[in-house]
């Protein structure tokens, strides 16, 4: 491992923390993590509640499959109408 000063360590922690305050500005509870930036220092940035993992708890598709699917019967629909 190569010897490296602390001020390399204190930059790569201040660009993750503010790439992730980044991230979470669109979530409702941003205060908690403006309160406490330095818990984003470490780990990865999801959310395990059952309003964000609806596939997990509930045996309905994710947002993005069921936008999928949402097409793909507008196209068969459109193909059977002979809008083609």
């Amino acid at each position: 491992m190569k010897n490296r000063l602390l001020s390399y360590y204190r930059h790569h922690r201040f660009r993750v923390i503010n790439r992730k305050l980044a991230i979470t500005e669109g979530i409702l509870d941003n205060d908690y993590w403006s309160k406490r930036p330095g818990l984003l220092a470490k780990g990865k940035i999801h959310c395990t509640c059952w309003m964000c993992k609806r596939e997990r708890f509930k045996d309905s598709p994710k947002r993005q499959d069921q936008a999928k699917l949402d097409a793909m019967a507008l196209e068969i629909q459109d193909y059977f109408n002979g809008n083609k």
